[in-house]
């Protein structure tokens, strides 16, 4: 029957969480892990003496550090400089050395157990363990050679580095990193220890200290920062495509591994989905692309990791790029790759890493989830990086026939934002609804009496207001809606959540435009004009722009006036039964004398 290690480590977990709720779990586990290892080495038992344990516990560790000049330094920093063990007199780490000792019988039962810990479980509440998905995905794309040499900034616990050596036995490359919490930089220490891998050069140091950077150093970096870091970064040589945001360091990450990339080097690094399109760092990308140092961006599915469900993204880079492939960059939307791993997690299953892997390496376009894109097609697109955008273009390509823009046949007009403090002014004598997006419904308009302004300029009429005929597109939010304005509308103001599409009657058909928006080609070109994660944003601007299908003008009145004749009998139909339903109801009360 198979061992299950995880739940052994769930109970580890467990029998210490009551008593011991200042003591890092790891660090307690993992050094009971390494104590019971060095047993079943050196084949004699630790002193299990309780009122000596501390002194028996100093002198086990000098052996194990003189004995394994790895571990030099690492277990009295973790153990012994440990103030949360000592002061409760390292009974925890005792207790945990004799559970693991009744238990585990053999070291390949270790190495699993802390390879486990370290790169796979989800026991606490931090932010170090990459998705064994992405690690897999990131590893597979690496084709090492001997003497290739390696980085891995933010390298957590080094999981990432340790998915590296398994998916690549028999290769003798260096591997290095840095991590600037000092726990978790001793536990990787361990990790590397433990698996053999001995030609490495880890550092305990923050990442942003550039001070000793090394130039085109590494034939391959691999990356899994904090996303979207609120970091201030000063200007360095390192930085030389741009500084980004102070609210989100991503690009200033990537520099970093691109300026210590060699020349023939690759990098592939996660990314928040926000980073591909930021508007914040469109200079940066601009670069980048520019200089064609781009292979492949991949959208994954959201909630890979235990500690956010926000959606994230691979993000290769490549300074040496085939003749095929120069000037190109391949887009995949893997985002709805994914099956349930836990509670909390989604995980890619092995299926679509080949998949993705399939396109990334076979340069391999499949219709609606891959496509490989001239970077001056990229360009056009303000350089946004959302694959989306670029498997959807194709798949519009395909789809509609003869098109035009949407600003040869009708006027886009974006809403205007009232503050709270002009509101309230505003509010005194109204003369129109403010509508916003509570207001858009399925069914229509639905106005509320308590939102009511008047006009702050001059100018907000045949602007802000809105007419019969008009497509109101809600422009911010989950989703989008739209509805057209009735003839009997009531006099009203749009916010800048909506938008109106004011369609000129003498080119096209306000109703066989809606019907075109709502459809799945539709939603495809809404997506690909539409910014933001969590809350969607149609930019007006580009919204004019989109393609709409050019069909002759006397099919699309025709076909406009059956569609209006349908909804309005439909909707006739729905307020009748409504009216049905309640006169019925009140008699059925009465008779129930309720």
């Amino acid at each position: 029957m198979a061992v299950n290690y995880e739940s052994m480590l769930f109970k580890l977990a467990d029998s210490i969480r009551g008593s011991s709720s200042s003591v890092d779990f790891r660090t307690v586990i993992t050094s009971a892990l390494v104590l019971r290892w060095y047993e079943l080495k050196s084949k004699k038992l630790i002193d299990r003496d309780r009122y000596d344990f501390t002194s028996i516990l100093h002198n086990v560790i000098d052996e194990i550090e003189e004995e394994y000049y790895p571990l030099q330094g690492v277990l009295k920093a973790l153990v012994l400089d440990n103030h949360r063990l000592r002061d409760n007199k390292y009974n925890v780490l005792l207790e945990m050395l004799e559970r693991i000792g009744s238990f585990v019988e053999k070291e390949d039962e270790i190495i699993t157990l802390i390879n486990m810990l370290l790169t796979e479980t989800d026991i606490g509440n931090d932010n170090f363990l990459t998705p064994k998905s992405i690690k897999q995905i990131m590893t597979k794309l690496v084709k090492l050679s001997d003497n290739d040499s390696v980085a891995d900034y933010f390298m957590g616990y080094g999981g990432i580095g340790l998915s590296l050596k398994q998916a690549n036995q028999g290769y003798d490359f260096s591997y290095c990193g840095e991590e600037i919490n000092r726990n978790t930089y001793l536990l990787s220490r361990i990790l590397m220890f433990i698996n053999g891998m001995y030609n490495i050069d880890i550092k305990n140091k923050d990442a942003y200290d550039l001070s000793n950077v090394k130039q085109n150093s590494f034939d391959y970096v691999l990356m899994d920062a904090p996303f979207s870091l609120n970091k201030a970064l000063d200007h360095n040589r390192v930085f030389e495509y741009g500084l980004p945001s102070k609210v989100a360091a991503d690009w200033g990450n990537y520099q970093i591994g691109l300026y210590s990339l060699k020349d023939t080097g690759k990098a592939i690094v996660t990314a928040a989905s926000g980073a591909l399109f930021r508007s914040s760092d469109h200079g940066i990308r601009k670069a980048i692309v520019n200089l064609d140092m781009i292979e492949a961006v991949v959208l994954l599915p959201v909630s890979l990791y235990a500690e956010t469900s926000i959606q994230t993204a691979l993000i290769v880079f490549n300074k040496n790029k085939s003749n095929q492939r120069q000037k190109k960059i391949m887009f995949v939307d893997a985002s709805n790759e994914y099956e349930r791993l836990n509670r909390r997690q989604n995980t890619i299953p092995d299926v679509g890493i080949d998949k993705i892997l399939s396109c990334l390496q076979e340069h391999k376009e499949i219709e609606g989830f891959s496509t490989l894109t001239d970077t001056d097609f990229v360009a056009d697109n303000e350089y946004n990086l959302n694959p989306s955008v670029y498997i959807n273009a194709k798949v519009i390509e395909e789809s509609l026939g003869k098109t035009i823009q949407l600003k040869e046949v009708a006027e886009v007009l974006p809403g205007v934002q009232v503050s709270k403090s002009d509101f309230e002014t505003l509010r005194r004598n109204p003369t129109h609804y403010y509508l916003n997006i509570k207001n858009i419904q399925e069914e229509g308009i639905v106005y509320d009496d308590e939102e009511r302004i008047r006009d702050k300029k001059v100018n907000w009429y045949g602007k802000y207001d809105i007419k019969a005929g008009d497509i109101i597109l809600t422009s911010k939010g989950t989703t989008s809606r739209a509805v057209i304005v009735p003839d009997d509308f009531k006099e009203s103001f749009i916010s800048n959540n909506l938008t109106i599409i004011r369609v000129n009657s003498s080119k096209y058909d306000q109703y066989v435009l809606k019907k075109y928006l709502e459809s799945e080609i539709g939603r495809l070109v809404l997506e690909n004009v539409t910014t933001g994660t969590t809350i969607k944003v149609i930019n007006a601007s580009k919204l004019e722009t989109i393609e709409v299908p050019d069909y002759d003008l006397e099919t699309i009145q025709t076909i406009g006036a059956r569609i209006k004749k349908n909804e309005q009998t439909y909707y006739q139909k729905i307020r009748e039964a409504k009216e049905d339903f309640e006169a019925q109801n009140q008699e059925i009360m009465k008779e129930l004398k309720l």
